[in-house]
């Protein structure tokens, strides 16, 4: 690895332990923080795919405010993880070129010298283009092509994980009520500042205080049991656990179930109509 803090041997000597150490120098700590993050971040985006997907999917999922929401920052974390890791592989990538472009102009010029040298300065010169043939051929090359793939495996994961965020975004604004709609809206809102600031940032100007997220709470939830449900009208009613009235279900508010059941356990968001309480976002409980 030539980003190590040794050099091989074959790196101890002339212009190619210059370029060696001048590119250590430049992007060594990224690319070792590389070497040591891209399989766990890619197994963390993958995991959290997983979890989103069983989230949004299971009947048997209880999804509170608090479990979304908090699915829903874990993600972003990531999200951001892979922005940056992302960001420092294209800058050791652009440096890896100006090195290897470094290397092909010292080869072209020993290989030159060498036509004309004395004697005594043919070994040189041989070990000279050894050494650097070594470093582009041995150590950049394959571990630029390496990197890229590994780059281009990364932006991949993140972008599946942000369409999952989208999902869950759209998810959160659609089911819970008004409070998710609020919710919704700020986190666009610091989608745009943060936007916004980085294009700020980039021409030295100031930047905006990040709005702040609101908490959703359990408040809009309740748990009731199936009083009757009828497929063909695709309508049917839920009594409350605790009391209180009954409450209107129709198809279109069950969440991944095509029916209920009477006597079945249920959580739901309650509605208040015109036409009387309406139960949203209906789920199957154990």
């Amino acid at each position: 690895m030539w980003w190590s803090h040794n050099a091989s041997e074959e790196l101890s000597f002339g212009s190619a332990q210059e370029i060696w150490a001048d590119l250590r120098q430049r992007i060594g700590k990224e690319r070792t923080r590389w070497d040591s993050s891209f399989s766990t971040a890619k197994s963390e985006i993958k995991r959290l795919q997983l979890c989103l997907n069983k989230l949004l999917n299971d009947p048997a999922a209880l999804l509170t405010p608090d479990k979304l929401t908090q699915a829903h920052r874990e993600a972003l974390l990531l999200v951001d993880q892979g922005h940056q890791m992302i960001s420092e592989s294209r800058r050791c990538l652009e440096q890896m070129n100006v090195a290897r472009q470094q290397i092909s102009a010292e080869l072209e010029m020993a290989r030159e010298q060498k036509k004309h040298a004395w004697p005594w300065a043919v070994s040189e010169l041989r070990r000279e283009i050894k050494a650097l043939t070594f470093l582009d051929e041995k150590q950049l090359a394959p571990d630029y092509n390496q990197l890229s793939l590994e780059r281009d495996r990364l932006i991949s994961e993140v972008w599946m994980l942000n369409k999952e965020i989208t999902v869950l975004q759209n998810y959160i604004r659609t089911n819970l009520g008004q409070k998710g709609e609020v919710w919704y809206q700020t986190v666009v809102g610091k989608i745009n500042v943060h936007q916004q600031n980085w294009q700020n940032a980039r021409q030295g100007l100031p930047t905006t205080p990040i709005p702040q997220t609101q908490q959703l709470t359990m408040d809009q939830r309740m748990t009731g049991i199936v009083k009757w449900y009828d497929a063909s009208r695709r309508q049917g009613v839920i009594n409350p656990i605790g009391g209180g009235e009954e409450v209107n279900v129709v198809r279109e508010s069950l969440n991944g179930v095509p029916y209920l059941q009477k006597g079945q356990r249920v959580g739901f968001t309650l509605k208040q109509g015109v036409n009387g309480n309406w139960a949203q976002d209906v789920i199957r409980l154990r």
